[in-house]
């Protein structure tokens, strides 16, 4: 199979990387954990501000996982409880400020962003930690009027100590300890999450003016036996964490328990057993003796945050890691990065180095007890600094990695799979499988698969180049291996149960993929065309629309196209999706001229029937008001523009299908040659399609921003990208489409209007068998308004 094209920004970072470093020639580990927080404080990483409707709260999240997924992560740490608040719905703590703007308010209309999260990341194979924020309770004192009444800087100001202008519980007294400890068992024991995780906020750090923290009064009346003061603040944070860890293994002996600890345990200067460094130390400075943690298997994990870089010379990357891979042997330490210093390291010019990072990840797979690494934050690796995500998308993540086991909470793999089959199918091979038996023990309970591939019959399971898929969930019981050169594939299936232990394989089964992939498993209908254009958005505010292009035509056609046209908002409630928009409005048009509109669908009959035909799926009842329309289109563009009625928000799903049945179709019939849509492009823009027939399609995709100033279009985004998927498989992708001479030529085939070849809009060009495609498009930090075009080349 070829490989997927690399993209500008990539190739330059290549070229970079191999000037300075020579790390050898490295094959992605087939375990390691790839993870990245999601800090919710202040509004680092979601929602983007505390003022957004509950609708674009969800998109932005559902967004930002999606470029996670599409990036190669496998893990979330999502941080639930900042500052003795709640991103959850929670009878102990006030709803965060940092969600809905007010200290205490709820969103609404309600949901809770956990127990939403926790539901996307298992459509999206990612592993979900709670991240907790242990002591902090005011992280600014002069907020503090703000603040919710049953806040515990109110109702307990007896607990706080006081540095500056923050506020802590006080780790020494006992009850404190009692009452976080009850936070976390809350969560626990409610939602279905993969870990609970604490950052490195324990003690307050040095002050770097005034006094520090002053708690003479609970040393007096607790010290346990202690004359030293630093002793018994460390057996108070020491006492935390292993009460935490029994507490959590006698709930749910499943879930993971781990921390990320300032990245300097000791300096050898301390201490001989320290590291290298001339720190900030977090055993004597904020009193967390992380090194105790993991020796005494307190913790499962820890992360160090070691956020300095390869050179520096207080604290030398290239120093710590070895340091902390030594105390990895029997738990884990995955590796934190600093994403966000990439090209923003202040004096440390190391990090405007494009291979600083990626490098970082490569020094981590040197390390054998080193599993894997955490990127702080979120945003940070999706705004593509220096091109970070596309060296991870693109070399680094671009293999699948299943995540590590723990071998001292569960070391029993699940059952295999069972009826592993593969057949031909076009230029596929299409894969079915049987699920193991489900059980009553979570730890036994198969969370995913996956599917191996190969060109020799003795498939080596232990391989990641092998891994060509790990499924989101259990649910996903075949898969169609696509766009295949000529020859015979083997293939073999495992399952994984939720911590990864690993089945035995069922298979190898094997299927030729023939020279001429025709016959009776290619797709009917022989004329090759685009049927089908899928949006799922949001409208942010009230007045929001978004309009979806359609041309009608094609070389040698002659006569009107049947297309059925879709607004659906009510009827995605039942299916899962949350925030939907209540009432859409869906209104035609021909060129400039309006042809009609549809509100509410009306439980028409024929429309039902002509929605039922080409495979929508069902509107929830004739009283549902999602928007429809059947109708015969002329030769000609054509557009539908999607808008709330009376300005109602939220997620709506527009479709434009093509309702010729496949085998009326002839060299004459006319086609969709063109689709597109035009919307603005905050968090992303993902749009779906579907080729059918027989052979393959070539297509044009395109995705403009700077190019729509010719047409008058304000606020166009500056620089978007455009990454083509098969199912969840990327295939192709482009930054800049750089003026070269195919695309150029391709723009002229298609009836396209041409781009400056400076100009920072992306196209690309692929060849396409039958089946389901996805485009998306992102603008990294920056919004705008954004032209996503998929033509049919003649």
């Amino acid at each position: 199979m070829p490989a997927p094209p690399l993209s500008l920004r990539f190739l330059l970072w290549v070229a970079l990387w191999l000037l300075p470093w020579s790390l050898g020639g490295q094959t992605a580990p087939k375990r390691e954990l790839r993870g990245a927080w999601i800090a919710t404080f202040t509004n680092i990483d979601w929602p983007s501000a505390n003022t957004l409707p509950v609708a674009a709260q969800q998109a932005e999240l559902l967004a930002l996982l999606d470029q996670l997924q599409a990036t190669g992560f496998n893990a979330v740490y999502f941080q639930v409880r900042s500052q003795c608040d709640a991103m959850y719905e929670s009878q102990l703590e006030p709803w965060s400020a940092d969600l809905t703007g007010r200290q205490g308010r709820a969103p609404s209309p309600a949901y809770d962003p956990l127990a939403f999260l926790i539901a996307a990341c298992r459509q999206r194979g990612l592993e979900v930690h709670a991240w907790f924020n242990p002591f902090r309770a005011v992280s600014n004192v002069a907020n503090l009027p703000s603040f919710a009444p049953t806040h515990l800087a109110r109702t307990r100001p007896e607990w706080l100590l006081a540095q500056g202008s923050l506020r802590i519980l006080d780790p020494g007294l006992p009850q404190v300890r009692d009452y976080v400890l009850s936070v976390l068992l809350d969560v626990l024991r409610r939602y279905d999450v993969d870990g609970i995780h604490f950052d490195d906020y324990f003690y307050p750090y040095p002050p770097s003016s005034g006094p520090a923290f002053n708690d003479d009064a609970t040393f007096a009346a607790d010290p346990r036996g202690f004359t030293s003061r630093p002793d018994w603040r460390r057996d108070n944070i020491n006492l935390f964490i292993q009460r935490s860890q029994e507490s959590i293994r006698a709930a749910k002996p499943w879930v993971k328990f781990g921390v990320s600890p300032f990245g300097i345990w000791r300096n050898r200067g301390s201490d001989p057993s320290g590291s290298a460094t001339n720190g900030l130390q977090s055993y004597s400075d904020i009193y967390a003796d992380s090194r105790k943690w993991i020796q005494q298997a307190w913790v499962d994990y820890l992360t160090p945050q070691l956020y300095w870089s390869v050179g520096f010379s207080v604290a030398n990357y290239g120093v710590l890691l070895p340091w902390w891979n030594a105390l990895g042997g029997s738990r884990h330490v995955y590796s934190g990065l600093a994403a966000y210093k990439v090209n923003n390291g202040g004096t440390d010019s190391n990090w405007s180095q494009p291979a600083q990072l990626p490098d970082q990840v490569r020094l981590n797979r040197q390390q054998p007890n080193v599993r894997g690494q955490t990127f702080f934050s979120a945003r940070s690796v999706t705004g593509n600094p220096l091109g970070l995500r596309d060296a991870l998308r693109e070399d680094l993540f671009r293999t699948p990695a299943l995540l590590p086991p723990m071998p001292w909470k569960d070391d029993q793999p699940p059952p295999p799979v069972s009826n592993l089959t593969a057949r031909p199918s076009g230029n596929g091979v299409q894969l079915t499988w049987v699920a193991p038996p489900p059980t009553g023990n979570p730890l036994d309970q198969v969370r995913q698969f996956v599917v191996y591939r190969s060109t020799s019959s003795a498939i080596n399971v232990e391989e990641a180049a092998n891994i060509l898929r790990i499924t989101p969930h259990e649910g996903e019981t075949s898969f169609t291996d696509q766009g295949l050169a000529p020859g015979t594939y083997h293939y073999a299936v495992t399952a994984l149960d939720r911590l990864h232990n690993e089945s035995l394989p069922a298979g190898p089964v094997s299927a030729q993929v023939a020279a001429n992939a025709g016959g009776p498993d290619r797709p009917v209908g022989g004329v090759s065309r685009l049927t089908n254009l899928s949006v799922l958005a949001p409208l942010l505010s009230a007045g929001d629309t978004f309009t979806v292009g359609y041309v009608v035509g094609g070389s040698g056609t002659s006569g009107g196209k049947n297309v059925v046209l879709r607004a659906a908002g009510p009827s995605l409630a039942p299916l899962g999706v949350p925030g939907v928009l209540a009432d859409p409005r869906l209104e035609r048009f021909a060129g400039s001229t309006k042809t009609g509109e549809n509100d509410n669908w009306g439980g028409s009959a024929a429309l039902s029937s002509a929605m039922s035909a080409v495979g929508a799926f069902a509107f929830t009842g004739p009283a549902s008001r999602d928007a429809a329309a059947s109708v015969v289109l002329p030769a000609g563009d054509q557009s539908m523009r999607i808008s709330g009625v009376d300005g109602g928000t939220g997620l709506v799903l527009a479709e434009v299908y093509d309702a010729t049945p496949a085998e009326a179709y002839t060299a004459t019939t006319p086609r969709l040659v063109n689709l597109s849509l035009l919307k603005e492009a905050a968090g992303g823009i993902t749009a779906g399609f579907v080729v059918a027939g027989g052979g393959e399609k070539r297509i044009l995709a395109r995705a403009v921003g700077p190019g729509l100033s010719a047409f008058g279009v304000g606020g166009a985004a500056a620089d978007p990208r455009l990454t083509l998927y098969a199912g969840e498989r990327q295939i192709g992708a482009n930054d800049n489409w750089g003026g070269g001479a195919e695309l150029a030529t391709a723009f002229s085939r298609a009836g396209a209007f041409s781009l400056a070849p400076s100009s920072r809009d992306a196209a690309l060009v692929a060849s396409l068998p039958a089946g389901n495609y996805t485009v998306r498009v992102e603008t990294g930090e920056a919004a705008g308004t954004v032209l996503v075009e998929v033509y049919e080349l003649p």
